[in-house]
């Protein structure tokens, strides 16, 4: 009986300790857990805090890149109406023609939205934000970004169409040889006619192919001005949605 006892108490100190080893062990390994998804959690709310600040970033330069384009393309939407002008008496005008064409229709400001926190974000980044709110006012502003990218491509094939039909109509290295392009005062035009053709075809062409061009110009620039709007209350909400007002 003595044995059967001593046995006994044995056995349930045996089990007393492998029960503590084994909630020792199950704890250990529990905690572990916590802790790695916490440290997980973590790092994952600093990289989308980053991807934020980066994108707040991107949006303040688009815009002052927008303001640059928006003065650019007002100012030659209206140095095109002049040169729309000039139509009316266009024969005895073929120098001021080309060289406000040259001045208007070369060189303009494009536009090249800074895409490097979206396309982060389009690879496998939006994972990393939460906020339905953020994703949503993200996913719209970029989304207009695209169009306005698609549409300059469109303004582009104008420009195109309208420069070929103007090397049909005006031989540029005859007028270059003729006139100094920075003594030549609009007023003082030369008495012979230097288009190459008179076909009506052609200068409608010419004609209409401004015409697109400096009605995309418009367009466009009125589109950039709601973009910029657009981007300050996207700013505005990824600041409110993750405090970081100064």
């Amino acid at each position: 009986m003595i044995k059967l006892v001593t046995w006994l108490r044995k056995r349930i100190t045996n089990w007393k300790s492998n029960f503590l080893q084994f909630s020792s062990i199950f704890l250990a390994v529990y905690l572990g857990f916590v802790a790695d998804n916490y440290r997980d959690d973590k790092l994952q709310k600093q990289a989308e805090r980053q991807y934020i600040i980066s994108m707040i970033k991107d949006v303040e330069a688009d815009n002052k890149n927008a303001e640059v384009v928006i003065a650019d393309f007002e100012n030659r939407a209206e140095g095109l109406d002049t040169l729309l002008q000039s139509f009316h008496h266009c024969v005895n005008d073929s120098a001021n023609i080309y060289f406000r064409t040259r001045k208007y229709l070369t060189s303009w400001e494009d536009y090249y939205p800074i895409t490097g926190t979206i396309e982060q974000l389009r690879s496998g980044g939006f994972r990393l934000i939460r906020s339905h709110n953020a994703l949503d006012n993200i996913t719209g502003y970029y989304g207009k970004t695209d169009d306005l990218v698609a549409e300059t491509n469109n303004l582009r094939r104008h420009f195109y169409n309208t420069w070929d039909a103007k090397s049909k109509l005006i031989d540029s290295y005859l007028i270059d040889s003729l006139i100094d392009e920075k003594q030549f005062a609009f007023e003082h035009r030369p008495l012979r006619n230097l288009f190459l053709t008179n076909d009506r075809a052609v200068l409608n062409q010419f004609f209409l192919g401004i015409r697109n061009v400096q009605g995309g110009l418009r367009y466009l620039a009125k589109q950039h001005k709601a973009h910029i709007d657009q981007g300050e209350r996207l700013i505005a909400a990824l600041k409110q949605e993750y405090d970081l007002h100064e």
